[in-house]
């Protein structure tokens, strides 16, 4: 790059790697001498600057509140949410006749379906500097990636065979780097001996490119994982008696055991990636318990946050500064950038006994909710038959939270579409939350008729 300073008689003096040189001044003119050696003005042939071809997708903008609109309606069925990658909210689902979709939000306030070959909840995250989605089918066995570069424009890949993996074979946790993929099976012992566990894992490497088996086997079963730059983490169970659970690193040489994570008397862990940072929230009675495992370096950093005597529900969420967890759907732990402590803040009370949450430029969407589908039968027929019904109801409420203070306030909120109905032959509705760069809303999902995306945030 060349610095530039106006020197006497308004010219500009670049300085370069080859030593100064003299421009005219934004006169439009160039010097040039003559054949007796005066100088001469020539006019200047300015080049144009290159042209970006325009972007087909409009430019993200920040996100401002609205009131609920209703921006899709579509038939879903079978929905799972996979995660929050690359700034946004993935969902898979199977759509009309049966087709597997790709849900996440465009850059206007709208859902974009991109199709895929099949659908499959169990999905890999993958990539730092080229982020993907690879979605294997164990049945056949085959796999496709889907190419994250651009999120607002996911690109499906080719589907390619798995021939290191046997078919049938339904896996716990999968992971990549984007080089090579783990698998972790479960099944159940053949010969389980006395005392040892009725239910063994195996877990292993595959190379992407061709689907390979690379390596032997760990003794283990991953119920989650991750991996990145030739490093793979995960939270196990081991095959040897009593089966203790652990955080472990299995690389080609092997299985090795980071730290055992001791008794573990309430279900459910949450994890997410922040950096270079692996977190894991594991639900504890009286307290949640997080573990931060650095994927470049394998270090180990353990915290915890005291949260009452009860075993409780954990949600992440992203925020500004730093990701968050929600517990019970009542109190907001931020753990903040650096994770160094956290602090409980109210969340306003639940309006439903239940409570879905996502991140929105700055806000956070809530979503209360009761979902409830069962079945009931007639008086018997003269042949002592009865005859079975499926019943449902639906009652939910949505709208953002902002911050005031220490403390979290509605700053808008109102009954979902569908609220208070009552139905016959279906489960119903059930909420789902997105979220994407300026935007987000709920995904009212009906297995039974049409589905409905509410736009909350969209684009200023």
């Amino acid at each position: 790059m060349r610095r530039l300073w106006f020197g006497p008689l308004g010219l500009a003096v670049a300085f370069a790697c080859g030593g100064p040189h003299v421009e005219p001044a934004s006169t439009g003119l160039a010097i040039a001498p003559d054949q007796a050696g005066r100088t001469k003005p020539l006019p200047v042939v300015a080049q144009a600057p290159p042209i970006d071809p325009p972007s087909p997708l409009p430019i993200e903008r920040p996100g401002c509140p609205q009131e609920q609109v209703i921006r899709a309606s579509l038939e879903l069925n079978t929905v799972h949410r996979i995660a929050d990658v690359a700034g946004r909210t993935w969902v898979v689902a199977n759509g009309p006749e049966g087709r597997a979709l790709l849900l996440h939000l465009d850059s206007a306030g709208g859902l974009v379906q991109t199709p895929l070959p099949w659908w499959s909840e169990r999905v890999a995250i993958e990539g730092d500097d080229a982020p993907g989605l690879r979605f294997i089918d164990t049945a056949t066995p085959r796999w496709f990636r889907v190419d994250l570069g651009d999120p607002r424009r996911p690109k499906v890949g080719p589907v390619r065979p798995i021939p290191g993996l046997t078919p049938g074979q339904y896996p716990k946790a999968v992971a990549s780097d984007g080089r090579r993929a783990l698998v972790s099976l479960y099944r159940r012992a053949t010969k389980p001996g006395k005392g040892g566990p009725k239910y063994l894992g195996e877990t292993f490497f595959l190379d992407v490119r061709t689907g390979a088996k690379i390596g032997d086997s760990a003794p283990a079963t991953l119920w989650m994982a991750r991996c990145a730059a030739g490093r793979c983490f995960g939270l196990a169970e081991l095959n040897r008696a009593p089966q203790p659970n652990m955080l472990v690193e299995i690389d080609d040489a092997g299985l090795r055991e980071i730290q055992e994570l001791g008794a573990w008397d309430c279900s459910g862990a949450v994890e997410w990636r922040e950096g270079d940072e692996w977190w894991i929230a594991r639900n504890e009675r009286g307290r949640v318990a997080l573990s931060v495992l650095d994927l470049s370096s394998g270090r180990l950093r353990q915290e915890s946050v005291e949260v009452g005597g009860e075993c409780s529900e954990v949600q992440p969420i992203a925020l500004p500064e730093g990701h968050g967890l929600v517990i019970n759907g009542r109190q907001l732990i931020h753990i903040g950038e650096a994770g160094e402590g956290a602090k409980l803040m109210p969340l306003p009370p639940k309006q439903s006994t239940e409570r879905l949450v996502v991140g929105a430029e700055g806000w956070i969407l809530a979503t209360d909710f009761d979902s409830a589908s069962w079945m009931q039968h007639d008086p018997p027929d003269v042949n002592g038959e009865y005859e079975y019904t499926e019943h449902f109801s639906f009652k939910g409420q949505a709208g953002l939270l902002e911050l005031e203070g220490a403390r979290w306030r509605w700053k808008s909120v109102a009954d979902l579409p569908h609220s208070g109905e009552e139905g016959d032959y279906g489960n119903g509705y059930r909420p789902l939350v997105m979220s994407a760069p300026g935007q987000a809303g709920v995904l009212l999902v009906n297995d039974m008729g049409p589905s409905e995306y509410i736009a909350l945030v969209e684009p200023c």
